[in-house]
């Protein structure tokens, strides 16, 4: 699979939004294939079946990577666009010998610092607007971005940043859409500023 076609998929699967109108499992699937009838090749789909089939133990069926995805999705319970991104990012940073490439590593850290930024403007709508769809959508962005106990991605981060990174995700796991809490939003904001005091 070529670094371009990596950074491409990369790009979509860290800002769907901007290459789908409606931001659904059915929508993404729709994209991959016809990503990968354009190119007359399927080498990250086979990627993705493979890294599944490998490291959770889920065999491609008759319904493909999508059937895996769904399968995948009730066992971490996680959603199926969630899932889909998560187990993507894996696939797509990792070179042909299995190790991290840098300069995709460095895509999705900036990705992920974007939405480290926009906790501040997330809580604003909910205090103006009462807007409280928008802090689910902002957590579902970090799930789906964020894998702590990967080790690959821990090498995206130096020791320090990796720190504030971990106690941003124990907050929305702990308090995340699938369950019936609230985010502690004053917590959010002071990780916010000590990552963005690590910057300079």
């Amino acid at each position: 699979m070529s670094l371009n076609d990596r950074k491409t998929l990369l790009y979509f699967t860290t800002r769907t939004g901007m290459y789908i109108d409606k931001c659904d499992y059915l929508n993404i699937v729709s994209f991959i294939t016809g990503f990968e009838t354009g190119k007359n090749k399927k080498d990250f789909t086979e990627l993705l079946k493979n890294y599944i089939t490998n490291k959770y133990g889920i065999k491609a069926g008759a319904s493909g990577w999508p059937g895996q995805i769904k399968l995948l999705s009730e066992k971490i319970n996680y959603s199926e666009v969630t899932t889909f991104k998560k187990v993507s990012l894996e696939v797509l940073l990792l070179n042909e010998i299995g190790v991290l490439n840098s300069k995709l590593g460095q895509i999705l850290k900036v990705r992920i610092q974007s939405v480290i930024e926009r906790i501040q403007s997330v809580i604003e709508r909910i205090e103006s607007d009462r807007d409280l769809g928008i802090i689910n959508f902002w957590v579902e962005e970090w799930l789906s971005l964020c894998s702590i106990r990967s080790d690959l991605f821990r090498q995206i981060w130096t020791f320090d940043e990796f720190q504030i990174i971990q106690k941003i995700d124990n907050e929305v796991q702990e308090n995340n859409i699938f369950k019936e809490k609230s985010l502690n939003i004053v917590m959010l904001v002071e990780l916010k500023m000590q990552y963005n005091l690590l910057k300079g």
